[in-house]
């Protein structure tokens, strides 16, 4: 299942390859649910909750969803799934944050999610080791 809601000035499209199914300049514009390849879609608009679109069951194939600011001003979009099965590995051009090889000696990749990836210096520290010996007689 996922679901998607937003307020404020944005258009959001759901598209199945160049098939524009919910959003501005779609088959469907306005309030709707639909089966579509077996699976539920919904389309609402909602007075707390601003508009959604939500998909109930099982998608099998690849779906995008595109945000486009329609007016000047902030947009806030609430974006939830509830599982991907099978968890692929990495997403192609995803690698994980460690293996990025562009930084200096005395630092190490710091990751956000994007692209982009900083650089931070290693902290040092010295540590210092004490051991003590406790003799017993009797």
């Amino acid at each position: 299942d996922l679901s998607v809601n937003w307020t404020g000035g944005a258009g959001v499209r759901l598209l199945d390859g160049d098939k524009c199914i919910f959003g501005p300049g779609c088959l469907h514009e306005d309030d709707a649910q639909l089966s579509y390849e077996g699976t539920l879609l919904s389309l609402e608009e909602s007075s707390s909750r601003g508009r959604s679109i939500g998909i109930s069951g099982v998608l099998n194939w690849t779906m995008v969803l595109a945000i486009n600011a329609t007016t000047p001003g902030p947009v806030d979009v609430d974006f939830s799934w509830s599982s991907v099965y099978p968890c692929p590995d990495y997403l192609h051009g995803c690698a994980p944050c460690e293996s990025h090889q562009g930084c200096a000696e005395l630092e190490v990749p710091r990751c956000n999610g994007t692209a982009e990836v900083a650089c931070i210096a290693l902290n040092t520290m010295t540590t210092t080791s004490m051991t003590t010996t406790t003799r017993t007689t009797t």
